[in-house]
């Protein structure tokens, strides 16, 4: 089976799972980090794929969100950052950890938390890794990428793609190439998610809200992704 490197999935449904459920909105925050942990210890577990990014939080979640759901998920993110269980299989399994995304907005002791783990789980002899965008937008990235390219003193008629690759939040891990959004039938877009490195990834939408999304579904995806594998020939 031809498995894809790199995934990457766009969570939605949590708050219509908990509008369905009567519940508020914050009570399902939690089922979609429960999910996020059975999708890690499955992929990681069970199919070939080297990288796992999963979108936590967009920068328009960040600025959107109430003040008390934005402290809430802080608060998760803040209690999984230390999750023994998920620090103890990336350490057993040597998977790396990397969080993605904008740190302005976020709390100073959550970065200091990711950078951390990220020092924590870094595995020199593997290309396996668990990637978290939290405050990330693909236009911001690109923004920010440029930004620091200017400030180190390159010249912008200089930049071709390969030096900006250096730049983004991804550089180092292997081009995306399947995507999986939940909650298909309000949203088949990408949302700003990974705008550069979704080119040429291939898109599967299901109707799936997030705390549903199991193996069942995810082996879905990736039997679509094997039917059409190798007739990608990116543009050639």
């Amino acid at each position: 089976m031809h498995f894809p490197k790199h995934i990457g999935i766009i969570p939605d449904g949590n708050r219509t799972r908990a509008t369905e459920k009567w519940y508020e909105p914050i009570q399902w925050h939690m089922e979609g980090v429960a999910t996020s942990k059975k999708l890690i210890r499955h992929i990681f577990t069970n199919t070939d794929i080297r990288v796992l990014t999963l979108r936590w939080l967009s920068t328009e979640n960040t600025t959107n969100r109430s003040a008390e759901e934005f402290s809430y998920l802080m608060k998760i993110f803040f209690e999984n950052t230390f999750d023994q269980e998920i620090n103890d299989f990336l350490r057993e399994n040597h998977i790396n950890y990397r969080r993605i995304g904008n740190p302005v907005g976020i709390d100073n002791e959550l970065v200091q938390a990711f950078h951390d783990k990220m020092a924590e789980h870094h595995y020199p002899d593997s290309d396996r890794t668990m990637c978290i965008a939290i405050n990330y937008g693909g236009r911001d990235e690109i923004i920010r990428a440029i930004h620091t390219y200017i400030t180190n003193g390159h010249r912008v008629d200089e930049l071709s793609e390969q030096t900006f690759e250096h730049y983004l939040d991804t550089y180092g891990l292997p081009p995306l190439d399947l995507v999986i959004r939940t909650k298909a039938h309000l949203a088949q877009r990408l949302s700003g998610f990974m705008s550069r490195q979704t080119a040429y990834a291939e898109l599967y939408f299901t109707e799936t809200l997030f705390p549903d999304l199991g193996p069942e579904e995810l082996q879905k995806a990736l039997y679509r992704f094997n039917d059409i594998a190798v007739h990608r020939n990116f543009g050639k």
